[in-house]
């Protein structure tokens, strides 16, 4: 009874809609650690609250749950996004990450995300068109 309570909790607190990322999109995505080393990692989903990443067996990073990291986010060399975040949860090569209120603490972040999103979105919308 307890898994499901906590799953509940978990689909309660997502309150933005995730979006998926499809693997023929150009987003580069990295993963830097306080002291500089950085893990490249595909993009699973994003959303303004967060990022799902999962890293190769070979590469996975060396961190913890509520660590302090910095997500770097490149679209197809159009707009990079440079977002702090903590990390939430690492199941196996999957790395949950959390972004905080980029709406004071990194605004022009949170523009550029935006941007990237609204990007991803398109792309999706364009393919289930021409289905």
């Amino acid at each position: 009874m307890e898994e499901s309570s906590n799953k509940d909790r978990y689909v309660i607190e997502r309150q933005l809609p995730r979006v998926r990322v499809p693997k023929e999109l150009a987003v580069k995505i990295e993963l830097e650690v306080p002291d500089g080393t950085r893990w490249s990692a595909r993009c699973i989903d994003i959303h303004l609250e967060g990022v799902l990443l999962e890293f190769a067996p070979n590469n996975i990073p060396d961190v913890n749950v509520d660590s302090q990291v910095l997500v770097i986010i490149q679209l197809e060399s159009e707009i990079t996004a440079k977002i702090p975040a903590i990390v939430r949860h690492f199941v196996a090569r999957r790395l949950g990450l959390e972004f905080p209120d980029l709406s004071t603490q990194a605004p022009e972040q949170e523009n550029h995300l935006s941007h990237i999103l609204r990007t991803i979105e398109r792309v999706i919308l364009r393919g289930k068109k021409q289905e």
